[in-house]
């Protein structure tokens, strides 16, 4: 088995609900984000202006995800007040600061996504080149924990991991759409998915199950553990996520575990007969974006539900935020319930997501709407 190309997303939500739930709005650098009038006149700006490159499906990034998320509206129907209700971010441009992976295989992107209640950033990184199984795996882990990144502003270039690079791009752009007085906020655990786009020397049609390095493997990329050569496996089921197509091969798994996924679809590798063009590309890209999606809500609902929690009520808040907390309750929902709700892949990644880390923040906050929404479970 020959490994041959990889994609990587790590992905993390800062949650800043202060300026968005103070009665006065603040001011702060970008202030369409405090102000659902503002925020739905942004979004008609760039609607307008598509090249302007400011909303999340520019350059088909997650394209089938948001077709399906906006309940199949094709672009040319998308209006403001749908794709607030939706709670649809900005895509941004990173400023302050650059970031290059030199010392890597391949490229490494960041990408900036602002909420009314703060950033959402995906690095992205893309490697090529030729690995055993165990080599590629050894390979992501350097990249996950110890790889430098050259992270350069005006000033300097600084070596920084991958932990360093995204709490910079987070800061770079908090600076960017709040200005330097505003505090940071809670951030997520990072989320990962690593896809495989490309091996030679697999056979789709064998069962994980007689694939022992290869279930290894794809809980070494979800677990990130240095010990992933000697640690005890879990039974193979208790981690497989049901991607929702009685077609697949029994060699295909989407592997998770509490913060991470693995995609392994060997009959979908570009060199697998027929020749295969960009699908897995785009699977990984839809599948980080759903992903970021679900964190941003789930990061609004864990602020709101810690809010709740120490006594304050919906009432206490200003206008915007009360509704943004609503409309989360409302799309969670949604996304639990039905997963061709959000995504055309039909996994069940989403509510294994919600499920393992946030679920009884999103009841809290659909206890806490009027009329009170029932609870997941």
């Amino acid at each position: 088995m020959v490994i041959k190309e990889l994609r990587l997303a790590f992905l993390q939500m800062e949650s800043i609900v202060g300026p968005l739930a103070a009665l006065k709005a603040p001011a702060i650098a970008a202030p369409y984000l405090l102000n659902e009038g503002l925020y739905q006149k942004a979004l008609e700006d760039a609607l307008a202006a598509p090249a302007a490159r400011r909303l999340p499906w520019a350059d088909r990034i997650g394209k089938r995800f948001w077709f399906y998320y906006l309940e199949k509206t094709r672009l040319k129907d998308r209006v403001p007040k749908q794709l607030w209700r939706a709670l649809v971010p900005f895509t941004a441009t990173l400023e302050g600061g650059a970031v290059s992976g030199a010392r890597i295989p391949g490229d490494v992107a960041t990408l900036v996504y602002l909420y009314p209640w703060g950033i959402g950033l995906a690095v992205e990184v893309h490697i090529e080149g030729s690995w055993t199984l165990e080599e590629a795996v050894t390979l992501a882990l350097k990249i996950r924990q110890t790889n430098t990144f050259d992270w350069t502003t005006p000033a300097a270039t600084t070596p920084v991991t991958l932990d360093g690079l995204m709490d910079r791009a987070t800061a770079a752009a908090r600076i960017g759409a709040y200005g330097p007085g505003v505090p940071a906020g809670h951030k997520s655990e990072i989320f990962s998915i690593v896809t495989v786009i490309d091996a030679e020397g697999v056979d789709s049609t064998v069962a994980l199950e007689n694939k022992k390095e290869v279930h290894r493997a794809l809980e070494a990329l979800t677990s990130w553990s240095s010990l992933w050569t000697v640690i005890a496996l879990k039974d193979l089921s208790a981690s497989g996520v049901d991607i929702m197509r009685k077609e697949s091969p029994p060699g295909h798994m989407l592997y998770g575990s509490r913060r991470g996924r693995a995609v392994w679809f060997p009959a979908k590798f570009l060199s697998a007969p027929p020749t295969n063009t960009e699908s897995l590309t785009l699977y990984h890209q839809n599948l980080y974006v759903s992903s970021l999606q679900t964190e941003s809500l789930c990061g609004l609902a864990t602020v709101a539900a810690a809010q709740l929690a120490a006594g304050q009520t919906l009432g206490d808040f200003a206008i915007t935020y009360r509704n943004c907390i609503v409309l989360a309750a409302g799309i969670l929902g949604r996304l639990w319930g039905s997963p061709t709700y959000y995504d055309s892949f039909r996994s069940d990644s989403v509510r294994c997501q919600i499920r393992a880390t946030y679920l009884d923040a999103v009841n809290a906050i659909r206890k806490a709407s009027k009329p009170p929404m029932n609870a997941l479970n």
